[in-house]
C-alpha cells in the first residue's frame, strides 16, 4: 500500500511540475533542450530516463500532452520518441555563448545568448545581434538546440 501511495504522490507531483510552458505560443515551436526524467518504473520501464534531446512538436491528445523528442545522446542521435510532457525537465544553459530561451519577462520566447555570468544563478543575456544585456535567472532559461 505504501508503495502505491508513494507512486501516486510522485505522479501528482510530476503533473504539477510538467513544463506546460512548452504549449505557450512564444515557446511552442522552439527547439528547446529537455531531459527525460521520472520514468523509472512508470513509463517504458525507464529505458529513456536521463536521455537528452530537443523538442520538435507538442500536441495534445485526448488523454495526454505529447512531445516529439529528438534524441541527442550518442547511439540515439537522429531518432525520436513521443514522450508525455510530464516526463520532461528543462536543460538549463551553463556556459557563456550558450543559446537559450527565457521562460518569462520581456524577452520571453526570444532567442538570447549567454554573455556573462553575474552569479551562480544569474546570467547577463542579449539577443544574438544585440549587446544590451538583460539579467535572467538561470532557472528561467532553457537551453536552445542550435545545429552546427
Amino acid at each position: 500500500m505504501w508503495v502505491f501511495c508513494k507512486l501516486m504522490m510522485l505522479e501528482c507531483l510530476r503533473l504539477v511540475l510538467a513544463p506546460m510552458w512548452l504549449l505557450e505560443p512564444e515557446i511552442r515551436n522552439k527547439k528547446v533542450m529537455m531531459e527525460i526524467v521520472g520514468t523509472l518504473g512508470v513509463w517504458r520501464e525507464g529505458e529513456l530516463d536521463g536521455a537528452k534531446g530537443y523538442v520538435g512538436t507538442v500536441f495534445q491528445s485526448a488523454n495526454d500532452t505529447l512531445v516529439t523528442f529528438h534524441h541527442l545522446d550518442p547511439g540515439r542521435v537522429g531518432t525520436n520518441a513521443q514522450v508525455p510532457i510530464n516526463y520532461l525537465g528543462p536543460i538549463h544553459p551553463t556556459e557563456t555563448g550558450d543559446h537559450a530561451i527565457p521562460l518569462d519577462g520581456t524577452h520571453k520566447g526570444i532567442e538570447v545568448i549567454l554573455r556573462q555570468q553575474d552569479s551562480e544563478d544569474v546570467w547577463g543575456v542579449s539577443e544574438p545581434s544585440g549587446f544590451n544585456l538583460v539579467r535572467c535567472l538561470k532557472e528561467k532559461l532553457v537551453k536552445l538546440y542550435v545545429s552546427s
